[in-house]
């Protein structure tokens, strides 16, 4: 995949996470899009972060919870990369495999 079409995917605007409760953890550089991503109509990072929160946890987030996220926006970021190419190859299948 050329950097033009990866930019064009992740679209060029970037979104710095900022997580507080005293710990100051900021996840700098996360592609728009990504931290748009939807799945079942819900924001996947918000929803995380939701049942993070420190009044659903009783406590500040742990450096864990901060790899977790990490390992997340970089999941989402493949899947985003991905949704094109997957998409082609759906309409292939549908559009050669059907019957007439």
């Amino acid at each position: 995949m050329e950097e033009d079409e990866i930019i064009e995917i992740l679209g060029g605007r970037m979104v710095t996470l900022v997580l507080n409760h005293g710990q100051n953890v900021r996840l700098p550089q996360i592609p728009e899009a990504v931290f748009n991503f939807m799945i079942g109509g819900h924001r996947v990072i918000n929803n995380w972060l939701a049942w993070r929160d420190y009044y659903n946890l009783g406590r500040p987030i742990a450096v864990d919870d901060i790899e977790a996220l990490r390992d997340l926006i970089h999941s989402l970021t493949c899947m985003v990369l991905l949704g094109p190419r997957l998409a082609e190859n759906l309409e292939t299948v549908i559009t050669n495999n059907l019957p007439e």
